[in-house]
């Protein structure tokens, strides 16, 4: 009885584990890979700009459009400010949640973001308020989907828009 002898080599790979602040955890293959570090980055204090990761722009305009039930609030860059210009941010509102700190998320649907045009669902606080001096403030601390970091400071007046 003729007996064969196989040599069995133990197979490995290199992961990398991730595990998010909401318990996930994902597995990446990691191949080359030496070492990865991470770092806490401040970010830098907005005043009337808009951020979207490190791209931050001055927010020169404002207008509001009262709906009923709603307001729209639009932000405009510089780059923005003509009259057909799609606004750099709109914020659509019930009335009854100004001067409230939102948290906004997939399931809070009474707010609606607009970044340059296109309908953003965001997770992170939304408030705004009229200020004392007849101007809006905005403060927007968000992230998006694909963990964009859209962050807004705004307080100056605005201009009331009317539609025909």
């Amino acid at each position: 009885m003729l007996m064969a002898a196989t040599s069995m080599t133990a197979q490995t790979k290199r992961v990398m584990t991730v595990i998010q602040k909401d318990g996930t955890q994902t597995e990446y293959k990691v191949k080359g890979v030496e070492r990865v570090t991470f770092s806490d980055v401040e970010l830098p204090s907005l005043r009337n700009q808009i951020a979207f990761d490190d791209d931050v722009q001055a927010l020169d305009k404002a207008t509001l459009f009262d709906g009923g039930e709603t307001y729209r609030f639009s932000l405009y860059t510089a780059e923005a400010d003509t009259a057909n210009a799609v606004p750099t941010l709109c914020i659509v509102l019930p009335k009854d949640s100004m001067s409230q700190k939102m948290t906004l998320s997939e399931d809070n649907q009474a707010v609606t973001v607009y970044y340059k045009g296109q309908q953003v669902n965001l997770q992170g606080t939304l408030q705004v308020r009229f200020g004392r001096t007849g101007q809006v403030v905005v403060n927007l601390e968000t992230e998006t989907e694909a963990y964009n970091d859209l962050r807004c400071h705004y307080a100056s007046t605005y201009s009331q828009v009317y539609e025909a």
